[in-house]
Parts: C-alpha cells; structure tokens; sequence
C-alpha cells in the first residue's frame, strides 16, 4: 500500500540512539473508520530525509490489528518527499 502522509500530522514515538529505527502514528481514515496507522523505519537514510520534509509517500505491507484496531505499515518504505 501506497499513502501520502503529512509531516504535521505525524506523531514521533521512538527513534534509537543511531537513528536506525523510527516509529511514527497518525490518524486516517479506513473503511470509513477513523483508525490508528503506526508506521515503523528501519532504515537510516529514510529517516535522515523524513526529518527535512513537509509530505512524505511511504509504501508498506498494511496489517490490521484486530485487538486494539489499529493499522501498523510493515517493511515501510520512503518512496518521496515534497520539501
């Protein structure tokens, strides 16, 4: 799946100490359904040109979590970015 997501919009909840890894949330809509999207980066370079962007294109596998609802973007991907 392939989602253009706002920097603005976006939350920072974890990044580690060598910038390896970063997992961001926000909300969108799915199914009709207001729904919670985490989205993991492993990759160091996709998370050095996140930090400079305002909209981001991210491609991942969508996975729902039946337990708390919530949508997660697994094997996340920078694609692009708009300054």
């Amino acid at each position: 799946m392939t989602i253009e997501l706002n920097i603005k919009k976006l939350k920072l909840r974890g990044v580690d100490d060598n910038l390896n890894n970063m997992h961001l949330t926000t909300s969108i809509m799915y199914i009709g359904n207001k729904r919670t999207l985490e989205i993991y980066f492993e990759n160091k370079d996709d998370t050095l040109k996140i930090k400079q962007l305002r909209k981001i294109i991210v491609n991942g596998i969508l996975d729902y979590e039946e337990k708390n609802q919530n949508l997660r973007l697994v094997n996340s991907r920078f694609i692009e970015g708009l300054g």
